[in-house]
């Protein structure tokens, strides 16, 4: 236990904790009365807010295992079964369902996302954060066929 436990963190050190552009907080900030903070530091407290505030969550957490012989279809299996899992009838920031992956794993959850609003088994909704996406109506029972591998469009098909 050092000193670093009590120091506040900057905002680039508060966006790649929640692998978010520093930007994206100042403009949080800058969208809520009293905008930016005099002093641009902040303590867990401030963090936890920040992430509350911003609605960022991290789908992906540890490492991801799988018995499957091609990942990139497990990966996908794993997103869509994740999107089930959190009932998104209500919408929910797009980058939330890549959050806490890295590297290739990222690139492909998100083009994945893209392709699934590409074939509108999720919607797009513009907001002032960004893009948030949800559930389109009438296609739960094709994510659940992507979810278990059954019925996995050519376009997702196509990232594998």
């Amino acid at each position: 236990m050092g000193i670093k436990l009590f120091r506040k963190k900057s905002m680039a050190e508060v966006g790649a904790h929640l692998n978010v552009h520093p930007f994206d907080i100042a403009r949080y900030y800058g969208q809520r009365e009293g905008g930016l903070p005099l002093e641009l530091m902040f303590d867990t407290a401030d963090v936890a807010k920040i992430a509350d505030g911003m609605r960022i969550e991290f789908w992906w957490s540890g490492e991801f295992s799988t018995t499957d012989d091609n990942y990139s279809r497990a990966l996908i299996c794993e997103l869509a079964r994740k999107i089930l899992q959190a009932d998104l009838s209500k919408a929910t920031r797009s980058d939330n369902l890549c959050r806490g992956l890295e590297g290739e794993d990222y690139r492909l959850i998100m083009k994945a996302v893209n392709t699934l609003i590409m074939i509108e088994v999720l919607q797009s909704v513009a907001t002032s954060d960004g893009v948030d996406v949800e559930l389109a109506e009438g296609k739960r029972e094709l994510l659940e066929a992507i979810a278990d591998g059954s019925n996995i469009p050519t376009e997702l098909q196509a990232l594998m």
